[in-house]
This record gives structure tokens, sequence and C-alpha cells, in this order.
């Protein structure tokens, strides 16, 4: 039997690879300001793949540290900027977990913490001192 895919389903709990799959979208929050809207694959340490949905407000300190994973930085001014250029096909990892939702305790939220950076290859070469930051391909449990 196969799961309805218009029922929202929440992913297990746990560590993962996160990869982006097209451009953040900005919209307006029913309630003021804005978020945006993530899409992505995931992949646990199983190796497998799930379609993750997230969305982040810039209130959030989840989503700052997104920018930071993905390459931006963070300003003197405290103002975090996104990297430059296009985010699709970046990779972070992250642990995924699951709370009740603020508004309505029934309801259950993911929420993503221990968003760290994916070196790539080339930056692991270049950057392979114990002091430098970020989390390499092969560390971070068995993935």
């Amino acid at each position: 039997m196969s799961l309805d895919h218009g029922i929202p389903r929440l992913l297990p709990e746990g560590m993962y690879k996160i990869e982006l799959d097209e451009e953040p979208t900005k919209e307006l929050s029913r309630y003021g300001g804005h978020f945006f809207r993530f899409s992505s694959i995931a992949k646990n340490p199983n190796g497998e793949h799930f379609e993750f949905k997230f969305s982040l407000s810039p209130k959030m300190d989840s989503y700052h540290s997104l920018l930071r994973a993905l390459g931006g930085q963070t300003q003197a001014n405290g103002i975090t900027m996104p990297p430059s250029g296009s985010v699709v096909g970046k990779k972070f990892k992250a642990k995924i977990r699951h709370r009740p939702a603020k508004n309505d305790k029934e309801r259950m939220v993911t929420e993503l913490v221990n968003i760290a950076p994916v070196k790539t290859e080339t930056q692991n070469s270049l950057e392979d001192s114990p002091s430098s930051s970020g989390v390499k391909e092969n560390e971070f449990d068995p993935f």
C-alpha cells in the first residue's frame, strides 16, 4: 500500500546530509514578515533518500546557521548575508527532530538543528588542518 502524496509525512528523526534541489522562494507569512521555502533531498546514514521541503524565517537561528553552512557570511553588524550565486546542489548536514507546533500542540513540526557545512574534496585538500571549520564529507557519523 502506498502513502497518499497529499498527506504530509515527517521524516524520521536523526542526522541527514541535505542537498538543495531548487532555489528557495520568499513568501509572506500570515503572521507578518516573510519566510523562505526550501526544497531538498535528504539522505540518512542508511543511504535512504527523502524529498524534504522546509521553511525558515530570518528570525530563526537555524536560518542563519543554514546560510553560513551554504557559504554565507555574518557581518560585523550581525546580519547574515546569503552565499553569492545559486544554492542549487549545495549540501549541508543537520539533525532533524520534531516538536509540537507552538500554536497547535496536536500538530508536529520539523526542526533543523546542528546545521553544519559539508566540505567538498577540493576544500578538504585546501583546508586539511584540524582547526578548519565545517564538516568533511567522510566525517560526521556513517555517511
